[in-house]
């Protein structure tokens, strides 16, 4: 499947970080890689293609959809792209800044308990930890339960921070 058929599909930008502006499509080109960088972690979800009629096939649409629904759900901001596997998308997210000022308090909070003094200045590893938890936490404790290859998320293969993709 080509990139332009995939740039066709309704999921494949659900919506940019809040901070950059909106681009064309010409100017993503040029742009990708910095907008990519406001990013907090990449998701690789493996959807299959079917080779006959060259589209997603029914399952993996609906574990892509179950996918995007939960993290905006969990107010994270998702921005679909294709990889250069066909069967593979890049599910780039970022936890919006109320969101993550609301989990930086409450990570206080539990901190304070085990005697870790609260940071005044959250830095970008900080940050990683905050939103991974946010994201692999189980769904009783406010997080999405994201567990890669495993349940209802067994066709997300990797977690990786956008700083190492």
């Amino acid at each position: 499947m080509s990139e332009a058929e995939l740039k066709q599909r309704p999921l494949q930008s659900q919506s940019q970080p809040q901070d950059q502006e909106k681009s064309s499509p010409s100017t993503a080109a040029v742009s990708g890689s910095s907008r990519l960088a406001s990013f907090d972690f990449v998701l690789k979800a493996e959807i299959p293609v079917d080779p006959k009629s060259l589209t997603y096939t029914k399952e993996a649409d609906l574990d892509l959809q179950k996918l995007v629904k939960a993290l905006d759900l969990h107010n994270f901001i998702v921005e679909v792209r294709p990889d250069y596997n066909s069967n593979y998308l890049l599910v780039f997210v970022k936890l919006e800044d109320e969101a993550f000022a609301n989990l930086v308090k409450e990570q206080s909070a539990i901190d304070s308990v085990f005697g870790i003094e609260e940071v005044e200045k959250i830095t970008p590893a900080e940050r990683l930890r905050i939103v991974y938890y946010k994201l692999t936490s189980m769904k009783n404790e406010g997080g999405l339960g994201l567990t890669v290859g495993a349940d209802d998320w067994k066709f997300v293969t990797a977690i990786l921070p956008v700083i190492h993709f």
